[in-house]
């Protein structure tokens, strides 16, 4: 009967957790069609605003014309780990600290210097625990991710690159490719990099500037790095829970056939007890015959 008592107290502990699993993969769904609705907005915006700066900076052929382009040895850089603030999403945060890791080793042994910035609490936690120097953290970005919120983020960053603080900065996060992919992305946001397209061989010609081109790509520039922030914001943020969405559909796939093999040793047991019952009665009942 322990027995019995045993796999039926695990079943219930099944139910519940069916019901947790269902519960989050719901508050999932509800949030991720919120930030992929917004990604999907931002994405023609960074899209067309790569393409302006590609044919603005593409009169100045040294790719002087801003600090934010200026090309130097990048002897310190600053790491951008995002990551999210709550588990329970399957290998999303592990493998993405992975990856970071891997770089991290890469650019010390080219003799660049690698400082953190750590947006998201599952992060901050590993690093923490490994004894990394962390420079930046920044948390509960996720908890109300506005265009404002970020844009404080990439004035900093800005501000930290024209002081010389660091020669480059790098971004490391999920792109939402599908509900089945997500790929992690290393990106180099500092300094700008020339855009190589056709529409950059023939260059802003077609536009003309008041004051001038410079004082355009002065307000142009910033304008990049805070939306090109934003929107690798917005792509781990709708890969996060597109990933959490998976890791409780496959909970609860494990969940239903680990139920089904308790259902099955439940029902094999109690027949157990039941014949055993009756063996003891047919036994008994001939003892006292005899």
């Amino acid at each position: 009967m322990s027995s019995l008592q045993q796999i039926k107290k695990r079943i219930r502990s099944l139910e519940t957790t069916k019901k947790i699993t269902h519960a989050m993969k719901h508050v999932s769904t509800v949030r991720f069609r919120r930030a992929q609705r917004t990604l999907i907005a931002a994405r023609p915006y960074s899209e067309q605003l790569i393409n302006l700066l590609a044919r603005v900076s593409a009169r100045d052929s040294t790719h002087t014309m801003h600090p934010f382009m200026e090309q130097r040895e990048i002897k310190k850089a600053i790491l951008v780990v995002i990551t999210s603030d709550r588990g329970m999403c399957g290998a999303f945060n592990s493998n993405l600290l992975r990856e970071a890791e891997k770089f991290i080793k890469e650019e010390e042994a080219k003799g660049v210097k690698i400082e953190l910035a750590l947006i998201g609490r599952k992060g901050y936690d590993y690093f923490r625990h490994n004894n990394y120097e962390l420079l930046h953290n920044y948390p509960g970005v996720f908890e109300n991710l506005t265009y404002q919120k970020v844009s404080e983020l990439a004035d900093g960053f800005a501000a930290s690159y024209i002081k010389h603080d660091m020669d480059a900065l790098f971004l490391i996060y999920h792109e939402f490719e599908s509900m089945a992919h997500q790929s992690i992305v290393i990106k180099q946001a500092l300094p700008i990099m020339p855009v190589e397209q056709q529409e950059a061989a023939t260059p802003a010609d077609e536009y003309i500037f008041e004051p001038d081109s410079k004082t355009f790509l002065d307000k142009l520039a910033p304008l990049y790095l805070a939306y090109h922030l934003w929107r690798t914001l917005l792509e781990s943020s709708a890969s996060e829970h597109a990933a959490r969405m998976n890791a409780m559909e496959a909970a609860a796939h494990n969940e239903a056939e680990m139920r089904e093999k308790l259902l099955l040793s439940y029902n094999r047991a109690r027949q157990e007890a039941v014949t055993t019952e009756l063996l003891d009665i047919i036994g008994g009942a001939g003892a006292l015959g005899n």
